[in-house]
């Protein structure tokens, strides 16, 4: 499995996960995971609040 982060230049590669314009949002952080085949498979949204780190958005794929 790798992880990344979510950027403008792989997106698209995670879009299918995420809901329509999630991306856009700058105040939170995207990271997104693909399994041994190189299948985008998870999506973790986290934001920041004061001192908290929160989850906004986790998606993973059933398999």
């Amino acid at each position: 499995m790798t992880v990344t982060g979510i950027a403008a230049d792989n997106a698209e590669y995670f879009e299918g996960l995420a809901y329509e314009g999630a991306f856009e949002r700058e105040d939170i952080l995207w990271l997104g995971a693909a399994d041994g085949d190189g299948t985008a498979c998870t999506i973790l949204g986290a934001g920041i609040y004061g001192e908290m780190a929160y989850i906004e958005w986790i998606y993973t794929e059933p398999s």
